[in-house]
């Protein structure tokens, strides 16, 4: 007991020293340090715009398949089709099945990116040819646009009006 008595009181004697400039004194040079350190940090640590951009839009995806992980490029994906619990990613040169609901994809995806046009379909604004009244297209597919789904589908891509 009276060796954890003498510890804690030397812990309190330099905690609380009897002499503030003393005190200062130990402090002062780590206060340097810190100051010369935090001139230099912003200097090296800022990210261009450009570059942090390119980043997040090169955000890859593993989806697990028969074979192992499987590496998606969300800009490929063309469009997404619900069947139940399943729901297909469209590439180019692929077909991959996942075993989700369409609305647990689309959270997973980056926003503004797939835009649900119909309760079992979603499509890559920038694979979009046609936004028509109740059909979009991308080539020579066509899908059904529901009018529910025709503003959120319209807010996610830019248009340019004349008069």
């Amino acid at each position: 007991m009276s060796y954890k008595r003498s510890i804690l009181r030397d812990v309190a004697v330099e905690l609380v020293s009897p002499n503030p400039v003393e005190r200062r004194e130990r402090t002062r040079p780590i206060i340097r340090s810190l100051n010369k350190s935090a001139e230099r940090v912003p200097e090296e640590l800022i990210v261009p715009q450009a570059r942090a951009q390119v980043a997040t839009a090169a955000t890859v995806y593993f989806i697990k398949d028969m074979r192992g992980l499987v590496r998606i490029d969300p800009a490929h994906i063309q469009f997404l089709q619900a069947d139940g619990n399943y729901v297909e990613l469209h590439m180019p040169q692929r077909r991959v099945v996942l075993r989700n609901s369409l609305a647990e994809v689309l959270k997973m995806l980056p926003p503004c990116l797939m835009c649900q046009v119909n309760r079992a379909q979603a499509v890559n604004i920038q694979h979009l040819d046609l936004i028509g009244t109740d059909e979009v297209r991308i080539g020579e597919l066509a899908f059904t646009l529901s009018k529910h789904y025709r503003d959120p589908l319209i807010a996610c891509v830019q248009v340019i009006t004349g008069r």
